[in-house]
């Protein structure tokens, strides 16, 4: 194998290592994230049932209803946790409360997703109400089309909302990453018409502008060592073969021994560092809002297109929803920058290291 060939290999090992950290990252954002529910004991329009769920966990119509059961141990080390499509049969509903027939065991049924949900089997994230995902208060969802009656309502459900009106719109503080569908759910029999701007995913998206160069410098520094050992691995071949001309290799070993000590120590803590920064970028938290993601290819221009109009509609969006598009396109700017930077200064760096490497293999020749 030549040098061109086998340096083309190492690129392309690299290379798909990469892409295969990137395209497994899009899957975990890919997969739903929902908020479950058990099936228990309960009334509906004033009688009893066994199994009763919130009206909004039951999917489909007319005669063909069904829920979204959880389960826990799928036995797979990707997909740990997935929700199972099962067909019900509703005895009874009212605004709130629908009423299975059966019993369940206490079985959990997802109330909430954050995106669709298709197909019999779904893997899925599961987020409680204590998950750091993030309450704070300066995350909100804004309610268009809703009276002063919609704001007494929200306040009487005890959830630890800030409720205010601002100009045309009642504002919820201290949203959630499911706090618009609930709010709506709750506002559903007397505001059908509601709309909601979602912005509880605002600070922490905001939050990890600042922390996207950590990314960029983590997959800089792994090539930088990956070549750092590749050219060095080189030289040493070079310099055995050549010893190999004039003595027997036991005795290059027993002459490099030091050497070569010290640069298995450096090498073996080189490789501790590329394996601790490799799981650093496996486990790395990425927060989106819900929805950004096209289901298929990330190429769907059209549906980021829509998404922003959605999230930041012309016309109704409030000096809050402005301010925050605005911080979003300076800080997702400057992490570009970054970026952009850290690049360049690789770059720079391989090619002062390559001459560098070139310099040392023509004196070592001679």
């Amino acid at each position: 194998m030549n040098r061109n060939a086998a340096r083309m290999l190492w690129i392309f090992l690299l290379t798909m290592l990469v892409f295969t950290l990137v395209s497994w990252k899009l899957d975990v954002l890919r997969t739903p994230w929902v908020s479950c529910t058990r099936i228990q004991g309960g009334s509906v329009d004033g009688t009893s049932y066994d199994s009763v769920v919130p009206v909004g966990a039951v999917y489909g119509s007319g005669s063909s209803k069904y829920i979204y059961i959880l389960e826990t141990d799928t036995r797979s080390w990707f997909y740990p946790v997935a929700v199972r499509r099962k067909e019900v049969m509703v005895e009874a509903e009212d605004a709130v409360n629908a009423a299975l027939q059966g019993r369940y065991s206490d079985a959990q049924v997802v109330k909430y997703a954050d995106r669709p949900l298709s197909g019999s089997t779904v893997p899925v994230r599961v987020w409680e109400e204590d998950d750091g995902f993030l309450r704070n208060m300066e995350d909100q969802v804004e309610l268009l089309g809703v009276s002063s009656e919609a704001e007494d309502i929200l306040r009487e459900a005890g959830k630890g909302w800030d409720v205010t009106w601002e100009d045309d719109r009642l504002v919820v503080r201290g949203a959630d990453r499911f706090t618009a569908q609930e709010v709506l759910s709750m506002l559903k029999a007397d505001y059908p018409d509601a709309v909601a701007l979602d912005y509880s995913w605002s600070t922490a998206v905001l939050r990890q502008s600042g922390r996207l160069w950590m990314v960029a410098a983590a997959i800089a520094v792994i090539f930088m060592l990956c070549q750092m050992a590749w050219q060095g691995g080189k030289r040493e071949l070079a310099l055995f073969r050549k010893s190999l001309e004039t003595q027997y290799w036991q005795d290059y070993l027993y002459g490099a021994s030091v050497r070569l000590l010290a640069k298995m120590i450096v090498l073996t803590i080189g490789t501790f560092l590329v394996a601790a920064l490799i799981r650093w970028l496996w486990n790395v938290p990425i927060e989106l809002p819900g929805g950004f993601l096209p289901q298929d290819s990330i190429f769907q221009w059209e549906h980021y297109r829509q998404w922003f109009s959605i999230a930041f509609p012309e016309g109704r969006i409030s000096d809050y929803g402005a301010g925050l598009a605005e911080k979003l396109k300076i800080g997702y700017q400057s992490a570009g920058a970054e970026w952009a930077a850290i690049a360049i200064g690789y770059t720079i760096w391989t090619k002062r290291k390559r001459r560098m490497w070139q310099h040392k293999n023509e004196i070592f020749e001679r």
